[in-house]
C-alpha cells in the first residue's frame, strides 16, 4: 500500500512537471511580445468588467494593497504589478484571465477563494506537504513521508477538480477577444494561446509554489532587512 500510496504521487508529480513545462513553453514563446495598443493589464481588466456589470469593482495593483481575494462583487479586482501596468501580450492575457475569474468568484454562493488553487492556502498546503515528504525522507519517519503524500494527493485531486472551472473561464475569454477592439490578429492569437496556457497553472503549481512562495519570502525578508555593506 504504501509503495502505491508514492506511485500515485509520482504520477501526480509527473502530471504537474508536465503542466509546469507546457506554461513556461507557452510563456518563453510569447511573453516579449507587445501590443500595439499600448493598453495597459488595468485598462483591459476595467472594459472586462464594465461588460458583465461589474462597474463598481475596482481594478488595484497587489503590490499597493493588502487585501486578499473575496467573492464579494464589490472587492477590488487585485492584478500583480507588472501586470497592472504592462502592455505586453502577456500582461493582456493575465488581465483578461484575472477580470473573467473575479467574475465567476463574484457569482459564487460559496467561499470559492478559500480554494482557488492559486490563493495562499492551497500553496500553503502544497509547501507543507513538499516539506513534510523532504524531512521524513531526511529523518526517517515513514509516518510524516505517507501523511506528506497523502496531503499531496489531496491537492492534486482539488487541482484538477478546478480544471473545470478554468475550462470555462478559458472559454469565456477566448470568446471576448472577438469583443476587444484594436488588437491585430497575430496578437489575438498570442493571447488565445496564453490565456489556454494559464488554465494549467493549478497543477503546475504543485510544483512551482514551493519555490514561489520561499522566492517571495526571500525577496520580503531582503526587502525588510537589507544586507549592509
Amino acid at each position: 500500500m504504501q509503495d502505491g500510496l508514492s506511485i500515485l504521487c509520482l504520477m501526480a508529480g509527473g502530471a504537474s512537471l508536465l503542466a509546469w513545462l507546457h506554461v513556461r513553453t507557452s510563456w518563453a514563446r510569447d511573453e516579449a511580445s507587445g501590443s500595439r495598443r499600448q493598453i495597459t493589464g488595468c485598462e483591459l481588466a476595467r472594459q472586462v468588467l464594465d461588460h458583465h456589470q461589474l462597474n463598481r469593482t475596482a481594478v488595484a495593483s497587489a503590490s499597493e494593497s493588502r487585501r486578499g481575494r473575496s467573492r464579494n462583487p464589490l472587492a477590488p479586482l487585485l492584478l500583480d504589478g507588472k501586470v497592472y501596468s504592462g502592455t505586453r501580450v502577456s500582461d493582456l492575457a493575465e488581465a483578461l484571465h484575472a477580470a473573467l475569474h473575479h467574475v465567476e468568484l463574484s457569482r459564487s454562493v460559496l467561499p470559492m477563494a478559500l480554494l482557488n488553487p492559486r490563493g495562499w492556502l492551497f500553496r500553503g498546503s502544497v509547501l507543507t506537504s513538499w516539506l513534510m515528504i523532504l524531512a521524513g525522507s531526511v529523518i526517517g519517519w515513514d509516518s510524516v513521508i505517507r501523511i506528506g503524500e497523502l496531503l499531496f494527493l489531496a491537492n492534486f485531486l482539488v487541482a484538477t477538480a478546478s480544471l473545470a472551472k478554468e475550462w470555462e473561464v478559458t472559454g469565456r475569454a477566448v470568446s471576448s477577444l472577438a469583443s476587444l477592439e484594436g488588437f491585430g490578429t497575430d496578437e489575438r492569437v498570442r493571447i488565445k494561446r496564453l490565456v489556454e496556457a494559464i488554465r494549467w497553472r493549478p497543477v503546475a503549481e504543485l510544483l512551482a509554489a514551493p519555490f514561489s512562495i520561499l522566492w517571495q519570502s526571500k525577496a520580503k525578508w531582503s526587502k525588510e532587512w537589507p544586507v549592509k555593506t
